[in-house]
């Protein structure tokens, strides 16, 4: 939705009085079904809309009800589930097999000492598990004393509107100590991306997943993508790190 149509909205509430708050937020409600027809793009609109009244709101009854109202019905949540549940039955289904585990760690191994930032980027995402968006421009490294295959880690995205997460422990499948020096690598060379995903989107991300393709042609028999490489690491993880 575009940023002006949120600010007209959000003068609307401003200008409100109380038992106006809901017809406001009713009538907005049903421009946004009108040009939001899918569920989840519905849904994302609302979270936007939320965000901008928690922070451009300063009456707190406005605000407080304006929330309450900019939110998905019964029906809607449980079809959301239903397709949601649709879609991972789906992804089972048709699932594809994972070949040279080995050689894949080996590969993104390699990258991480690619003169290229987009190899760094990808070699890192297969080795720790992290979206492309949070190696690029949120993910923070640390070492861990006497333990070079976990790091902690900050910077997570899509944290489900529970905020900014604290430090976490995740196993990597590679020296942590050269995983680390790599995302420093990254930020020099592209300190412009820090805290930037739409910068980074916008400049690089489509680059990123074509590269991803091409590098990772051996993993499957299906052209591998960075959501993958997530996937890829999770199991690997399962199977080895446990043992």
């Amino acid at each position: 939705m575009g940023i002006q149509r949120i600010e007209h909205f959000l003068t609307n509430i401003n200008d409100a009085s109380i038992d106006q708050i809901n017809t406001v937020c009713l009538e907005e409600m049903n421009y946004l079904r009108e040009n939001y027809p899918a569920l989840s793009s519905f849904r994302s609109a609302l979270t936007s809309y939320r965000k901008a009244v928690e922070i451009q709101v300063d009456d707190e009854d406005k605000r407080l009800r304006t929330v309450k109202s900019l939110h998905l019905t019964r029906k809607e949540n449980k079809n959301l589930d239903q397709a949601k549940e649709k879609q991972i039955a789906g992804d089972l289904l048709h699932q594809r097999p994972i070949y040279n585990l080995d050689e894949h760690i080996n590969l993104a191994t390699k990258l991480l000492d690619s003169n290229s930032y987009q190899d760094k980027i990808l070699g890192l995402c297969a080795l720790t598990g992290r979206r492309t968006a949070e190696i690029a421009c949120t993910a923070q490294l640390n070492l861990i004393p006497d333990d070079d295959y976990t790091v902690m880690f900050t910077g997570q995205l899509k944290t489900k509107n529970r905020g900014v997460l604290p430090a976490f422990e995740i196993p990597v499948l590679c020296n942590s100590t050269k995983l680390i020096n790599a995302l420093h690598a990254v930020r020099e060379a592209k300190p412009m991306f820090m805290d930037n995903m739409p910068r980074f989107h916008n400049a690089a991300s489509s680059d990123v997943n074509k590269k991803c393709k091409k590098l990772f042609f051996n993993v499957s028999d299906a052209p591998i993508s960075p959501k993958d490489l997530r996937s890829i690491y999770a199991e690997i993880s399962y199977l080895y790190l446990d043992d």
